[in-house]
């Protein structure tokens, strides 16, 4: 087993530096795809580690199948408080958009008179500031649900794009048996809550294949 895994990590050492001399043409500098996977394909290289570890250390048991379930629980964990958020969060957002719409029409002159387009802006704040909450707190429990599933996921932080927005963090999910059968999938977290959006890390989400 300790042979086959110095063959496979070189293997997989390999086909990583080519990635990473792939990702210096000037065509990918700066491409969000090319960080992610490359932020995969590293966690995916420690998971190895990892695994080796647990696999030659522990001779009764099916550690393989314990870590799956971790796994496979930290997902179901991610789905779930995405899904509650969500819930409370798209009726306010198409509160926010039918507002806008409104505002962006031709004022009448009944409209003008009744002061309506005012009153659709203190509605819009309203909702906005309904809108940060639950952001804020579905970001909370993101942060306490990757602590409590530390064991499975690993968490790298990196600059984000844009300075105002400090610190990118990028959470990866393990998946397949054992946690090495596939890359990980990766979700990104910013520093910041207030730069925290939650459609996309749905949308992120949805592209993990268990």
């Amino acid at each position: 087993m300790k042979y086959i895994y110095i063959a496979f990590r070189q293997s997989f050492g390999g086909i990583f530096n080519s990635f990473e001399n792939f990702r210096l043409l000037p065509a990918l500098w700066m491409s969000r795809d090319a960080e992610n996977m490359s932020d995969r394909m590293n966690a995916y290289i420690s998971a190895m580690e990892d695994r080796r570890r647990e696999i030659l250390s522990i001779r009764q048991g099916k550690p393989e199948e314990e870590f799956s379930r971790k796994m496979a629980g930290c997902l179901t964990d991610l789905e779930n408080c995405l899904e509650k958020h969500l819930e409370q969060f798209w009726p306010v957002s198409e509160s926010i958009e039918a507002c806008t719409a409104k505002l962006q029409e031709q004022p009448s002159f009944f409209n003008r008179l009744m002061k309506t387009n005012d009153k659709l802006n203190r509605q819009i704040d309203v909702l906005q500031k309904q809108s940060a909450a639950i952001h804020n707190e579905a970001y909370i429990e993101m942060n306490t649900l990757l602590y409590r599933h530390r064991e499975a996921v690993s968490v790298h932080n990196r600059k984000a794009d844009y300075a105002e927005k400090g610190k990118e963090r990028i959470a990866l999910f393990p998946r397949g048996l054992n946690g090495i059968t596939k890359l990980p999938a990766a979700v990104l977290l910013p520093e910041r809550s207030d730069c925290f959006d939650m459609k996309a890390v749905w949308q992120m989400f949805n592209r993990i294949l268990r």
